[in-house]
C-alpha cells in the first residue's frame, strides 16, 4: 500500500489487488482501490472507498500472449483495448 495525499489530506491509501483465474497461476484482473482512514483512530472504519481502475488481462494460451483491456469500474464495460 502507498500513502498519498488526496481527498482526505494525508490519510488516503491506494492498493492494487490481483485477482487470479481459477487455475490460481494466471492474473485475471488488476484492481486499483483507494480509501481514506485516520491512523490516529485505529478502530475507525475506512471511508470513501472506490475502485478507480480495473484491467482485465486475458491470457490467450495457444497464442501465448496477453490481451489486456481497461474496464469501467462501475459496469465492467470495456473502455480501452491496450496493445499486447
Amino acid at each position: 500500500m502507498l500513502m498519498m495525499p488526496g481527498a482526505c489530506e494525508a490519510n488516503t491509501y491506494e492498493a492494487v489487488r490481483l485477482v487470479y483465474a481459477q487455475n490460481g497461476r494466471t492474473v485475471n484482473y488488476l484492481m486499483r482501490e483507494e480509501w481514506c482512514w485516520d491512523p490516529a483512530q485505529p478502530t475507525s472504519c475506512p471511508t470513501d472507498y472506490a475502485v478507480t481502475r480495473i484491467e482485465h488481462d486475458r491470457y490467450d494460451g495457444p497464442r501465448h500472449r496477453y490481451l489486456p483491456r481497461v474496464l469501467d469500474p462501475v459496469n465492467l464495460f470495456v473502455l480501452e483495448e491496450l496493445a499486447p
